[in-house]
């Protein structure tokens, strides 16, 4: 069997996309393109203020493929042991999704209830983090209604200043020091509309690109669109 986790993740931001537009809100994802060894997740997702984590997964079974990273989960997990404040940033912002293989229906979880457990760290690692083993698994449908909760804050998010605070500790804790930042791409557009990918080496740059959509360019750019420069 094929390993279809890119498209779940795929489906998991279309459908939030689609929430967004439905609302009339705005929404925006970023991959994070091979730096999920540093950050245990595959895509950040965001309605330009509040921020989530998700990691990916072709089926829940496929979550103990995490063990394949163990050293790195078990500094996460050690580190929210030790951190109750930002235990309390994870849990709101960190989450590990699959696909059901008997619904089809994708699900989700905060990371360490299904990461930091005896099936992914073995049994002899016995960690003082709150109900290890209690993960309770929800619809996507129930994440989109967290996510994008009026008013603020959202159930399943955090706003910018904590997000910035729980990458920073988290990228930090899991590389042992080796790193405290995260790269993420962006798109801008020129005068004629055509887009060109931006490198974001750092999260103040991801909030001033999501004010930038947010006060006109992607407006701007739409104008354009109605006809070709003469």
């Amino acid at each position: 069997m094929a390993n279809h986790e890119k498209s779940y993740l795929q489906h998991f931001g279309d459908h939030l996309r689609e929430e967004a537009t439905q609302r009339g809100v705005t929404f925006e994802r970023f991959d994070l393109d091979g730096q999920d060894r540093k950050m245990l997740a595959d895509m950040v997702f965001t309605d330009y203020d509040y921020f989530v984590l998700v990691e990916g997964k072709n089926s829940q079974k496929d979550i103990a493929s995490e063990r394949n990273k163990i050293e790195r989960v078990n500094r996460l997990c050690h580190g929210l042991a030790a951190n109750r404040n930002m235990l309390a940033l994870h849990d709101a912002c960190h989450f590990i999704a699959w696909r059901n293989s008997n619904s089809k229906k994708i699900e989700l979880d905060i990371y360490r209830n299904q990461a930091c457990t005896a099936a992914v760290l073995g049994m002899e690692c016995k960690l003082p983090v709150p109900n290890l083993n209690s993960g309770n698994p929800f619809k996507l449908n129930i994440f989109s209604a967290g996510f994008f909760h009026m008013p603020p804050p959202p159930k399943y998010a955090i706003k910018r200043s904590d997000f910035e605070r729980y990458v920073q500790w988290l990228v930090t804790t899991v590389t042992a020091g080796g790193s405290s930042e995260v790269e993420l791409v962006g798109r801008k557009y020129d005068e004629d509309g055509d887009v060109m990918s931006v490198t974001l080496p750092s999260l103040k740059e991801v909030y001033q690109l999501l004010d930038e959509y947010r006060s006109g360019p992607r407006d701007s750019y739409k104008t354009r669109t109605k006809g070709p420069k003469t």
